[in-house]
């Protein structure tokens, strides 16, 4: 009776969010000892009682950017690797680049194992307009309203990007603001967050306009630390007008570090670290600042081929590699060059034979 007492209370209290355990006192040994059994007494132990610990729920929300979908919906190794890498570091969202001549049948089955085998509960879906957004993506889920499904559009435009791309940044910034109106328009009739890749607002109109829109249309903010390590004073003018905006509309804005695991930034910083103890530096620094209306509770990591690389052993990565997209290259994408010391950017782009009109400051 004692035991099957005993075993009721520690199933109770496993569901309650604690965990009951056998403290017994060693005799011999004169220790006390936790002993992980439903049983009241053991043989060597003389004094037992039962303590009740409170079980540390995790409450980090991990994402990451996942390229090569279109390979994987058939291809069951790259498939695996991306399912694997996805339980290592218990990321419980995954945003994916273009499903554009993805198969059907199979990208529905891995989306389906996705969420049955790892810890994901939201897929995103990411973009540079509106269009692919409220048409093929809203038509993705429609036909596939189950485990398929997106729970989250993630909008990469880039508007302070204009003049390298032969735009202006009045005319992409206005694009920018009227594709995050329609994505929210028609992501909240159907239950899809919105969120929106952001890097500078430091041009005219974005310097003044920025903040207020993002915290108006967006479900939280994606604002980047795209450096050699974490580093919150890189991000904190952001920070700062992000929460006056938030505080404007008496909104408590959620906001996520996007950590760029690229040669160039943190990639050899996470080869002796991990991703969550960049997120645990830079939140630390953001709690210091005591801001009353964002709250800050995970992380972006770009992309999980570059993570894997990063952490993989240096034998293991030359014998089998571990990147999912047969097109990986670990190599700083060009689009995001433009976050690096100006002198270092000028030698990369002389060196690609690329010229930009404007180079953006560093913040």
């Amino acid at each position: 009776m004692k035991k099957i007492l005993f075993l009721f209370l520690l199933i109770a209290n496993v569901v309650a969010g604690q965990t009951t355990v056998t403290v017994c006192k060693d005799t011999t040994e004169h220790k006390t000892r936790i002993i992980q059994t439903v049983q009241p007494y053991d043989s060597t132990y003389q004094v037992c009682r039962t303590e009740t610990i409170p079980t540390v729920k995790d409450t980090i929300w991990r994402g990451v950017y996942v390229t090569g979908l279109s390979s994987a919906s058939t291809n069951a190794t790259s498939q695996q690797k991306i399912i694997d890498g996805l339980n290592k570091y218990k990321f419980n969202s995954a945003h994916f680049y273009s499903i554009d001549g993805a198969n059907d049948a199979g990208l529905t089955a891995f989306f389906k194992r996705i969420r049955k085998e790892t810890k994901v509960t939201d897929l995103a879906a990411t973009a540079s307009s509106s269009n692919t957004f409220t048409g093929t993506r809203l038509t993705w889920n429609k036909n596939h309203a189950d485990s398929a499904d997106y729970n989250t559009w993630n909008l990469e435009f880039e508007p302070w990007r204009a003049v390298a791309n032969g735009s202006t940044v009045a005319i992409d910034w206005t694009k920018n603001v009227t594709y995050l109106q329609q994505m929210k328009a028609v992501g909240s009739a159907n239950n899809i967050k919105v969120t929106d890749y952001y890097g500078w607002w430091s041009d005219a109109p974005m310097s003044t306009q920025t903040p207020d829109t993002l915290v108006k249309y967006c479900d939280y903010g994606l604002i980047h630390d795209y450096r050699t390590g974490p580093e919150f004073g890189y991000m904190k003018t952001r920070m700062d007008q992000l929460n006056a905006s938030a505080k404007k509309i008496n909104r408590v804005y959620v906001v996520r570090v996007i950590i760029s695991a690229e040669p160039s930034f943190s990639q050899t910083w996470l080869k002796t670290h991990t991703p969550d103890d960049f997120y645990k530096a830079v939140c630390a620094d953001f709690a210091k600042q005591k801001y009353s209306n964002l709250k800050m509770d995970g992380y972006l990591v770009f992309t999980l081929d570059f993570l894997q690389t990063a952490q993989a052993p240096a034998n293991a990565r030359m014998a089998s590699p571990v990147t999912a997209d047969p097109d990986f290259k670990n190599e700083t994408t060009l689009g995001h060059r433009q976050y690096l010391p100006v002198l270092k950017r000028l030698n990369l782009l002389n060196k690609q034979s690329l010229k930009f009109k404007k180079l953006k400051p560093v913040e």
